[in-house]
């Protein structure tokens, strides 16, 4: 993806900047926050996250042919906490 537009989706859901795809969690959590500027540091975690993987294929594989990391939508994943999980229950 080195000479194409990178959109707020790689990382982020389609319909929401506020809701992350499993690529940006992933980013977000080797980063350690989310408003990280430091080039290296970003540069570091992309390439320790590049060999992850999520229902829709590998990382790597899918920027490498021009695609978005991960077409997860953030509300169809399972909360991760058992407290997410009850007020995501009760969210439906």
């Amino acid at each position: 993806m080195k000479d194409k537009k990178v959109s707020c989706t790689v990382c982020h859901d389609s319909e929401s900047k506020k809701k992350r795809n499993h690529y940006g969690e992933a980013l977000r959590k080797e980063l350690g926050g989310t408003k990280v500027e430091d080039n290296e540091k970003i540069k570091k975690a992309l390439k320790v996250i590049e060999s992850g993987d999520c229902k829709t294929g590998k990382w790597k594989e899918r920027l490498e042919a021009g695609k978005a990391p991960c077409e997860d939508k953030a509300e169809d994943r399972e909360p991760e906490s058992y407290i997410s999980r009850q007020l995501h229950r009760d969210l439906k």
